[in-house]
């Protein structure tokens, strides 16, 4: 990175150096830098089809959705027979949520590159989004042929053949993928869907039960648990509709406990600490175990700090510190704090 900023300086003409410098700070998600410098890249080299495509791409992961799409068209214009403009031309439509277009593009690709498991992948993706599920059969049976170590490829395909009513088939698919991620969320939830259409009912419970162990907080399957139970089983059925009640009521609790933390920041933003500090202490009594205790923790901790009282900043940090062990922030004010300390 240091090279190509010299680069720069030494000659601000330098297109191919702006545009190296700003891949590299994409590739480290520093999106904002990526997109200056790439636009920078571009306003000296206008034409070039590789750097309007970094900058399509960036501007995808900054959200700047139109400004990518237009980008993306443009190198298709100039490229028309490219099958990698095409492929990204049709992520940015399908970003747009322009289904009918990115399916467009994406079939492009398919003509012009028909051994690209990317481009069989995409196309099929999309004409699943259509609900096109026999054409999306085909063309992802294509792109994993082509790339079999591709687990996306492998999970559609397998929620294709259950939209089809598969289920023999889209276990099959399911088993695959299992075996090599035994702890995918979402093959397991497929799973234990596609048991249920073979009348294996025992499977499915195990692969569900699996994935509450693994996700306590998976509302979809403690629902799917508690309705397939409910016949053999009522009494642990009991159990998981309790789980999922108080899942829902939790959730609640820390959507009440997050809004009052946000009127404390709100106070601390204009300076008012004693109002910042009420209000969060508030929250955090709210909150109670909920999910967002340790940031309530941390937000009061800080707002303490901010106002100089810092032994209760002190406490609180180091509350939050116990979830949070690697948080930079907590670990430097707590630090800055042991240093005023022994001052």
């Amino acid at each position: 990175e240091q090279q190509f900023r010299i680069s720069t300086e030494l000659d601000p003409s330098a297109g191919l150096a702006f545009l190296n410098l700003g891949l590299m700070r994409a590739s480290q998600q520093r999106f904002a830098d990526a997109y200056r410098d790439i636009g920078q890249a571009l306003k000296l080299l206008p034409s070039n089809p590789r750097v309007m495509s970094s900058l399509g791409m960036v501007a995808s992961g900054s959200n700047r959705w139109k400004e990518a799409l237009a980008l993306f068209e443009q190198v298709g214009k100039l490229e028309p027979q490219s099958p990698e403009a095409r492929l990204n031309l049709g992520i940015a439509q399908a970003d747009q949520f322009d289904l009918v277009a990115a399916s467009a593009s994406f079939g492009e690709a398919v003509r012009l590159a028909p051994k690209s498991a990317s481009a069989h992948y995409n196309f099929g993706r999309a004409q699943f989004d259509l609900k096109q599920y026999e054409v999306a059969q085909k063309h992802l049976e294509l792109a994993l042929e082509l790339d079999p170590k591709s687990d996306a490829t492998l999970y559609l395909l397998a929620l294709t053949h259950k939209n089809l009513d598969h289920p023999r088939e889209a276990a099959g698919l399911i088993d695959r993928l299992i075996a090599r991620k035994p702890n995918d969320q979402d093959a397991l939830f497929l799973l234990g869907q596609t048991a249920v259409q073979l009348e294996d009912r025992p499977r499915a419970i195990e692969a569900w039960e699996k994935l509450v162990r693994l996700n306590p907080e998976h509302n979809e399957t403690l629902y799917a648990l508690s309705r397939n139970l409910q016949a053999t089983n009522p009494e642990k059925a009991a159990v998981y509709r309790k789980r999922l009640a108080d899942l829902k009521l939790s959730r609640q609790v820390a959507e009440e406990a997050e809004a009052m933390g946000n009127f404390g920041l709100s106070a601390a933003a204009s300076h008012d600490w004693p109002l910042a500090i009420e209000r969060l202490k508030e929250a955090v009594q709210i909150c109670g175990d909920c999910r967002a205790r340790a940031d309530l923790h941390k937000n009061l901790g800080l707002t303490y700090a901010r106002a100089g009282d810092m032994d209760n900043a002190e406490r609180a940090l180091r509350q939050a510190r116990e979830a949070k062990p690697g948080d930079i922030e907590i670990v430097r004010t707590l630090e800055m704090i042991r240093l005023r300390t022994k001052q």
